[in-house]
């Protein structure tokens, strides 16, 4: 074959490689600019997220993609009815970084999020030995926010509101890493902050947590102790979760106080 005959062969098959890349750009373009089309994405999202017993239904996918997916009215339910609903999840993303292997999110936010029970167990869940899930790729998050969460007294015997925020990053199997700050909203001082980092090869976590919660609180409450005083608990460690090594320090009114160093091993087996 000729130079002149294979340059012109290799024009044509670019030529068409890039009719067929804008072809499936614009039949792309369509499909996240339409209803229906979103309606199929939206589908697709919740068959995604569903699992055995919990199955995920998302009212509607709004306009934004792909730099952004916008959920509204999604619902979880399991063979019992629905448990959970959230109004709203809005997600900025960066598509083009999972072509570097990492899912990037610079925001997750939910809002109106309730939960009305606990979910029913799946039959095929409660053998099951507890895992991390295992992902093809990094995740980062840089920032989530649930603005507005109320837990029914179904779950903790009395309703609670929360606001929820924080981070989370996982390097492949060689770390993970979360930030949370959870602040109840329906009155009241109360708190959590945890700062948490695990290294799934040698099985290691370092942890920093500290609570702050008000006289006669949801603790109290669950602890069945209603005149509890005001309590401050921080607790910290770092070590193999197999013997891992931390200090508690509890603090609870004016005048109560208790410092302890942990220790957690795991038994020998017989």
């Amino acid at each position: 074959m000729s130079p002149r005959r294979i340059a012109r062969v290799a024009a044509i098959a670019v030529s068409g490689v890039l009719v067929a890349a804008a072809l499936a750009a614009a039949a792309l373009f369509v499909v996240v600019h339409s209803d229906s089309g979103r309606a199929w994405i939206a589908s697709g999202i919740a068959d995604q997220l569903s699992t055995p017993g919990a199955k995920v239904e998302i009212g509607r996918l709004a306009p934004g993609l792909p730099r952004k997916i916008d959920l509204e009215d999604v619902t979880v339910r399991d063979r019992e009815g629905p448990f959970a609903h959230v109004a709203r999840i809005e997600i900025d993303w960066h598509p083009l970084a999972l072509l570097a292997g990492e899912l990037h999110v610079s925001r997750i936010e939910a809002s109106g999020a309730t939960l009305a029970r606990s979910p029913a167990t799946a039959p095929e869940a409660e053998s099951a030995p507890f895992a991390l899930p295992r992902l093809p790729f990094d995740l980062v998050i840089d920032r989530f926010v649930v603005t507005d969460a109320t837990v029914s007294a179904a779950v903790l015997g009395r309703q609670a509101s929360f606001r929820a925020e924080g981070s989370l990053a996982t390097r492949g199997e060689e770390k993970m890493g979360l930030e949370l700050a959870l602040t109840r909203t329906d009155g009241g001082e109360s708190r959590a902050d945890l700062k948490a980092l695990y290294f799934p090869p040698r099985n290691r976590l370092t942890l920093q947590a500290e609570v702050h919660e008000e006289a006669g609180g949801l603790l109290a409450y669950l602890a069945g102790v209603p005149d509890l005083p005001a309590i401050d608990l921080s607790l910290s460690g770092d070590g193999p979760l197999d013997h891992w090594d931390g200090k508690l320090a509890l603090k609870a009114g004016k005048d109560g106080r208790l410092d302890a160093d942990m220790a957690i091993a795991r038994a020998a087996r017989a």
